[in-house]
């Protein structure tokens, strides 16, 4: 078994993590930003913050640190390429962004009953997108 390589390991996740938040913002920023100012307008809560769009930044660098960090841990024992590759980038996505939005999901179950604004204030939810954005309502 060899060792892994941390400075590449670190050097890789960067840009994975960079790529990320570049489609994050494609996606969130300009696709959705009217979804989501409605949203957040119907909410009464301000639109996001650049300290906020700063920190959903840092953690699409994370994710990208710790899903190389991952495919260079498991690449010895199944081998390079790209299925693996993939394999690596889904298990973070499944316990970084599916499994908690399916949490959630119980704790305020989908249902054709709006809630009231002072409902939200005193539950405290989390709004995700689903593609790792999430918000605190």
């Amino acid at each position: 078994m060899g060792k892994i390589n941390f400075g590449r390991v670190i050097l890789g996740g960067i840009v994975a993590g960079i790529v990320g938040d570049i489609l994050g913002y494609l996606v969130d920023g300009l696709m959705l930003a009217p979804q989501w100012a409605a949203g957040m307008k119907a909410l009464g809560r301000p639109e996001l913050s650049v300290s906020q769009s700063v920190a959903f930044s840092i953690i699409g660098l994370v994710y990208g640190i710790l899903m190389v960090w991952l495919y260079a841990a498991i690449r010895p024992r199944y081998g390079p390429g790209r299925q693996i590759a993939v394999l690596a980038g889904l298990a973070i996505w499944v316990s970084g962004v599916l499994l908690p939005n399916a949490g959630l999901m119980w704790g305020w179950p989908l249902s054709n009953k709006p809630y009231r604004n002072d409902d939200l204030r005193r539950d405290r939810r989390i709004c995700s997108s689903g593609f790792g954005r999430s918000s605190f309502i």
